[in-house]
């Protein structure tokens, strides 16, 4: 009987025991953890304080050319985009410098092998104040061609996250510097300059930072690209990006990487699939001369 008792009491008292643990507990947190967030603006101090651009040492006769290349789950890259970035004009007065950029690009447009080429002449000027001198650049396309291969840079993330319509965070910031070899061709140029390399033997001097970036389409979910940008004040200072007005600012980023990882799905089955696009400077040779 007194079995019977104590049974039927923890039949009773048992529910009870359970909804009161139960509404002590917090909610399960499914969100992701993606590391140490950390603001654009700091990945941006991180180059310029110790990389800057030479914006106003950009002359007449300089040209960098660049190739873009993607890799899809692990295969080897395939160029898409190659470019050449050449300066024909520079004008100068007391307060302000003009240059005419002429851009030849060649974009690969479908798996047949075809290719496209345009070419853009883009006026660009700058103040030589300091303190105003970023901000002031402007530039303006004289023709107008089709929509190119993004190349990614700091600024060109800076400007799409202030027109993005969803949360993004950084995270995971890494910092690195040191001496890189002079890409081949520059150091194979004929006249034996290195592409006005000072210690060509040396190397390039160079600051990598690498961090995630995270787009958050959910709130307890975001697509995450892990990017790397290389920079050396060796090379010759340059606009990275010329489609978009906002981010056309000078650089000195000789490399970029973006990583993603795209989900696929097919039927019931998803598949994470990672996607790497890649821009790399191939060769370079400072200017030496202005325009009269």
């Amino acid at each position: 009987m007194k079995k019977r008792i104590c049974l039927s009491l923890l039949i009773i008292i048992l529910p009870l025991l359970l909804l009161g643990f139960l509404g002590c507990m917090k909610k399960p947190d499914h969100t992701p953890n993606y590391g140490p967030e950390v603001n654009v603006n700091e990945i941006i101090s991180a180059i310029n304080d110790d990389m800057p651009a030479e914006p106003l040492e950009m002359k007449k006769g300089q040209y960098i050319s660049l190739d873009v290349t993607q890799s899809i789950d692990g295969q080897p890259p395939l160029t898409m985009l190659q470019r050449l970035d050449e300066i024909l004009e520079r004008t100068e007065t007391s307060e302000r410098i003009d240059w005419q950029f002429h851009v030849t690009q060649n974009q690969l447009v479908d798996s047949s092998g075809t290719w496209k080429q345009t070419k853009d002449v883009y006026d660009i000027g700058m103040e030589k104040d300091p303190s105003t001198a970023i901000a002031a650049i402007s530039g303006t396309a004289l023709s107008v061609t089709d929509k190119k291969m993004n190349i990614y840079s700091l600024k060109g993330l800076q400007a799409e996250d202030e027109q993005s319509p969803t949360k993004v965070t950084y995270h995971n910031l890494k910092r690195e510097d040191g001496y890189m070899p002079v890409p081949l061709l520059v150091k194979n140029h004929q006249d034996g300059k290195c592409g006005g390399v000072q210690n060509c033997d040396k190397g390039l001097r160079y600051v990598r930072v690498s961090f995630d970036r995270v787009i958050w389409d959910r709130p307890d979910k975001g697509i995450k690209t892990a990017f790397t940008f290389t920079y050396s004040a060796d090379i010759p200072t340059y606009i990275a990006d010329w489609d978009s007005p906002s981010s056309m600012a000078p650089s000195n980023q000789i490399q970029s990487c973006a990583k993603t990882w795209m989900e696929i799905e097919s039927g019931s089955m998803t598949q994470v699939i990672p996607i790497q696009q890649c821009a790399d400077i191939r060769d370079f040779q400072h200017g030496s001369t202005t325009s009269p």
